[in-house]
Formats: structure tokens, sequence, C-alpha cells
């Protein structure tokens, strides 16, 4: 009778425990949709440690490793351990494969190779385990442009993906077509599917910036400072919808309205690096080197490499 009662006592610990855990990691993915990153991270920390084979905790990790502390390598060791402890997820190994596509990017060319390759294993294998996982498929869709044929690089497989996404959803099929046109320099094109994507969804903020963007490209800073306009009004937290605003103005010389947008775009995201960078350029180009060099400084601690890193390290010694 006693070995009964520990039994159920043991069991009904594990459950509490269990439950416990949940209501932890749900408050996690709250704090972590409110970009309350901190907060986030000690609790999937917490659970971490003492849940050891929560694949979720790990996941948030490094989510939170990628998007607010920039750390790929870590990001990608946490992603790496939340596969192994949930093969079967297929959110686990898109993020998997898009941290792997990062670190890619800047890795040496022997490197390169073998990160390309996981890259679009992950990304298959995502699909493979959610046929509707359309995320993973758009990041296919990039992966097939940018990889030289010998990696398995495609344009029609990239189609194929296109085509696969507009059954899914057609506002976002709409975009992925927008972008093989443009990797193929059919710029007529590209609008137009733009234009169609507004039509399907007038009120949804990603074909405003592509649109945006494209317009930019074009040197039609008026329509593009216009809808990049629209994007910040549909995404009135995003960081990155001020960024995109202020690159607008940056484009048009309205140098004010530039800076004012960046420090709205930093009001939303602290750590948000480019807008850091940008910040001190249009600083400098005000004449207001004080300023440009403490945002040049202020970026070097968060982004030590890179091109940005290099041009920023110069300007200070410059300034």
């Amino acid at each position: 009778m006693n070995s009964f009662k520990s039994l159920v006592i043991l069991t009904l610990l594990a459950t509490s425990f269990s439950f416990f855990a949940q209501n932890k990691i749900d408050q996690g993915i709250n704090f972590y949709k409110d970009k309350k990153f901190k907060e986030a991270k000690v609790i999937f920390e917490n659970v971490s440690k003492n849940e050891s084979k929560n694949g979720k905790a790990k996941y948030y990790l490094g989510l939170i490793a990628m998007v607010y502390e920039r750390d790929m390598d870590k990001a990608n060791d946490l992603f790496e351990e939340a596969v192994e402890l949930d093969k079967n997820n297929a959110d686990y190994h898109y993020m998997l494969g898009a941290v792997s596509g990062r670190l890619a990017a800047t890795a040496n060319i022997f490197k390169q190779v073998s990160l390309a390759n996981k890259t679009k294993d992950e990304f298959e294998k995502a699909i493979e385990l959610n046929p509707k996982h359309i995320d993973a498929r758009a990041a296919l869709l990039q992966y097939y442009l940018r990889a030289p044929g010998i990696m398995g690089g495609s344009v029609e497989k990239a189609k194929g993906q296109a085509q696969e996404i507009s059954k899914l959803n057609q506002y976002k099929g709409w975009l992925s077509f927008a972008t093989i046109a443009g990797s193929e320099q059919k710029f007529g094109e590209e609008e137009n599917y733009y234009k169609k994507a507004i039509t399907e969804k007038p009120d949804s903020s990603g074909a405003y910036i592509a649109y945006g963007n494209f317009c930019t490209k074009q040197k039609r800073f008026d329509d593009a400072l216009k809808y990049f306009k629209k994007y910040s009004e549909l995404e009135p937290k995003e960081a990155r919808a001020f960024e995109t605003l202020g690159d607008g103005y940056l484009s048009k010389e309205m140098k004010d309205e530039a800076i004012k947008s960046y420090q709205k775009a930093l009001s939303l995201d602290s750590n948000f690096a480019s807008s850091i960078f940008k910040l001190a350029k249009a600083y400098e180009a005000k004449g207001m080197k004080k300023e440009a060099k403490e945002h040049y400084s202020r970026y070097i601690k968060f982004v030590q490499d890179g091109k940005n890193a290099e041009f920023a390290k110069k300007k200070l010694e410059e300034l």
C-alpha cells in the first residue's frame, strides 16, 4: 500500500511539474511576442535547467539568441539541441536552416558549402514534415534563386515553390513570383505582382515594403516613400517599419525626418543594429559629429565584424 501511495505521489508530482513547466513556457512565449526578450530568456533558461529535454525552451532560447543577442553560433547550437529533442518538429528544422544560411553568408569558402547544403536540407526537411509550412517554402525558394546550379540552385525549382505557396496563400504567392521576376530582371512583371498582392490583401504590410524597395531601386523615391509610410502605418510597433521609412526620407535628402524615423525604430528596439548604423550616418550627414561617433561606437558593440563594422571603425578614427 505504501508503495502504491508513493507511486501515486510521484506521478502527481511529475504531472504538476509538467503543468508548471508548460505554464512557464506559455509565459515566456508571451514575453517573447511582446519583445520582452530578457524576461523571456530568464524563463526559458529556468525551464531548460529544470527540464533539460524540453525542446521548446531550447527553440525559444535559439530565437532570442538569433533575434535579440544576434549570436548566430549560439542560436545554431540551441536549434541543433531542439531538433535533437524533437526531430519531427518542422519549425525547429526551419529555424536551424535559417541560422545555417546566416552563418554561411559570413563563413569562409570551405565552410560555406557544407552550411549551404545544411540550409537546403533543413528547409526541405521542414517541408517534408509540414507541406503547408509557407515560411520554409519561401526560404527554400530564396535558396534556389541564390545558389549555383552545382549546389541545387534553379529558377524552375523556385517557381515550383512559388506555385505551392500560391495554393496555400495567394497573397504570399504573388510576392513569391515577384521575387523570382526581380531575380530575372523582369521588372514590369515584378511590379505587377506587387500590385496583385496589394489588391489581394490591402491591409498586409509585406507587399508595401517590398514594393517600396522596388521603387527605390528604380529611383522612384516619391513612390517608395509613399509605400514605406503605408508600411509604418500598418506596423506601428515594428522597428523595421520605421527604419525603412527613414531610408525613404534619406533617399529624398530629408535628413531631419530620417533621423526621427531611425530614432523611432530604436525606441521600439534599442538593439536594432542596422538602425543604429543608419542613424550614425544620418547624424554625420547633418554634420553632428558627436552624435555620429556615439552611434558608430554603439554599433560596433553589437557588430564587431563585417563591412559596416569596418566602416564604423574607420569613421571613429576620422571624425
